[in-house]
């Protein structure tokens, strides 16, 4: 039985607007011992917000500098625990 990588399992609180995260965020990827670029961007910027026209909320991103791995990702936008699971961030 191969194991199960707890790191990529997306979650999500269905609060208005939701909220969906996956893998580590900044603080647990520093504490890892991890160099992170770590950036706030609009949720402008994921084709399903402009999509379903509404392009309120925000992605932020935790990515090893040295790897380029995402480390981890959370949403606050309207839909985003269907976004989070549909995409491969890590």
């Amino acid at each position: 039985m191969k194991p199960v990588d707890h790191r990529v399992i997306p979650r999500t609180i269905f609060t208005d607007p939701e909220i969906a995260v996956v893998g580590m965020p900044e603080r647990e990827a520093i504490a890892a011992g991890h160099r992170c670029w770590c950036n706030t961007l609009p949720m402008s910027l994921v084709p399903r917000a402009g999509a379903i026209r509404d392009t309120r909320g925000i992605v932020k991103m935790a990515i090893d500098v040295d790897t380029d791995e995402v480390l981890g990702v959370a949403m606050i936008g309207q839909n985003a625990g269907e976004v989070i699971h549909e995409q491969r961030w890590l």
